[in-house]
């Protein structure tokens, strides 16, 4: 029996990270970031609670790695992704000893040298569907302030994410429309 297969993928557009998920894996297994789940919850649940930090969501996400020890794997965002924020939020508490740390639990968590990990980078250079599709995000929105905003946090984001990780493969999306029709073969709605 070869080894477990795990894909991760990376990329600020969430909705484009699914989709690519949704027509391109064909794994039974695929962990979805709870992150929006968890915000509304806490929102509805407990609304005087202060903002979690992003550590919360890291955490959260390792936590979430353990139910899934068995079986091909495919997850939708690494645990990078979330130190990335946390370091743009707080640079003198998030250290590389500390992320290199976080990135080796969630390998050791998904099988270690028993797994074979892919990490899927995502970029999206299309400026009209960042314009029109990503920052009309609700939390996408309130991150970014313009689409100049969002390419030179991407351009940060793709800097450190490849620092981090042993990236496998780099999908470049400077067409959005061709991407979603021609390489994932879905109608794509304006």
């Amino acid at each position: 029996m070869g080894k477990r297969k795990v894909k991760i993928y990376y990329g600020l557009s969430g909705s484009l990270k699914g989709t690519t998920i949704e027509n391109k894996e064909s794994c039974s297994q695929v962990m979805r970031s709870e992150i929006k789940v968890w915000k509304n919850n806490r929102n509805l649940l407990f609304p005087w609670i202060v903002e979690e930090t992003n550590i919360n969501y890291a955490l959260l996400h390792l936590t979430r790695l353990e139910d899934y020890k068995i079986g091909n794997l495919v997850v939708e965002r690494g645990v990078t992704d979330m130190m990335f924020y946390e370091l743009k939020k707080n640079p003198e508490l998030i250290t590389s000893s500390i992320i290199k740390n976080a990135v080796k639990r969630e390998i050791e968590i998904l099988g270690g040298d028993d797994v074979e990990v892919k990490k899927i980078l995502l970029i999206m250079n299309d400026q009209e569907f960042i314009a029109n599709r990503v920052l009309q995000e609700k939390t996408r929105h309130e991150w970014f302030k313009s689409v100049n905003d969002y390419i030179e946090n991407q351009n940060e984001y793709v800097d450190f994410t490849e620092t981090y990780n042993d990236i496998s493969e780099v999908i470049v999306i400077n067409d959005a429309k061709d991407y979603i029709t021609r390489k994932l073969g879905i109608e794509y709605y304006v």
